[in-house]
């Protein structure tokens, strides 16, 4: 690679600042290790991890900050549908005391407990429904009572097998979210799961990392032009500087060495527009 680049150089303009580094260098710094807590990021800039703590003073920076608007309003939205539910149970409760109020006041009942046993103790309730039914009204009554057990069981077992459901679908989804954590580290599952979009299609059977492909593909594709721009520039940047540390053989020309610019004053005008050039497009220059 390395002589197909020098030959390809050949057929171009040289670059006057080829070999002009501006600002001071960084110490090399010696590996740490796995055992480090120092953890990097794509662009080399090492972070220490975050306590809770830290993570704690950060969402309330955000809640209360820049995204107070958005959290007030999930709350809001949250509160709401609560209250809706509560109202209305609390209308079904209001449309079914008067029917109770009856059958209390029929039956001389105080409670839903003595008006439940008022109702099975009463012979004449059950005897036209037994009659029709070819029995007697306790065999009547007992086949009832069956029934509704019958009824509770099934709605019980209902319930379990849906939440063993939901709690396997949560447990596929959490397994999925954690590897595409990986892939995108800017990938939140809690942030996904408040676009309607998103849940929808993981709920047609859509597997998260394409759901959230094709919600984000723009974004995913710009940060892989920057990641391979940074890593590109980076890579050169550290062959030129990998250069100027060796020392110069014999035989090579001296032109191919390193120069160091950390001196403002001492710059030419075409030396000071380069430097700001390089600041432009993100690289840190430290005079």
């Amino acid at each position: 690679l390395a002589e197909a680049a020098a030959r390809n150089g050949r057929h171009k303009k040289a670059d006057p600042f080829e070999n002009v580094v501006f600002g001071k260098q960084p110490e090399p710094q010696p590996d740490k290790g796995s055992d480090s807590q120092v953890a990097a990021d794509p662009q080399g800039v090492k972070t220490s991890e975050r306590t809770l703590d830290d993570k704690r003073r950060a969402y309330d920076e955000l809640i209360n900050g820049e995204y107070k608007e958005f959290y007030t309003k999930d709350t809001q939205n949250l509160i709401n549908r609560r209250f809706k539910e509560t109202k209305d149970l609390e209308k079904q409760v209001a449309d079914a005391k008067p029917v109770l109020d009856m059958l209390m006041q029929r039956y001389g009942a105080k409670d839903m407990a003595s008006l439940q046993t008022a109702i099975e103790g009463d012979s004449a309730y059950w005897q036209e429904a037994a009659d029709d039914a070819g029995m007697s009204v306790s065999q009547f009554m007992e086949f009832q009572k069956l029934q509704r057990e019958n009824r509770a069981l099934l709605q019980q077992q209902e319930a379990v097998l849906n939440q063993q459901r939901v709690d396997q679908q949560l447990a596929l989804w959490t397994r999925e979210a954690e590897a595409l954590k990986q892939l995108y580290p800017n990938f939140s599952l809690e942030a996904e799961a408040q676009n309607p979009d998103f849940i929808n299609l993981l709920q047609s059977g859509t597997p998260m990392e394409h759901a959230y492909k094709v919600l984000h593909l723009d974004e995913i594709l710009n940060n892989e032009r920057n990641v391979t721009a940074a890593n590109t520039e980076k890579q050169v940047m550290d062959n030129i500087r990998a250069r100027g540390q060796r020392p110069q053989e014999a035989g090579l020309n001296s032109n191919n060495a390193i120069t160091y610019k950390t001196d403002v004053s001492a710059m030419s005008d075409k030396e000071i527009l380069e430097m700001a050039r390089r600041a432009n497009r993100g690289d840190v220059i430290q005079l």
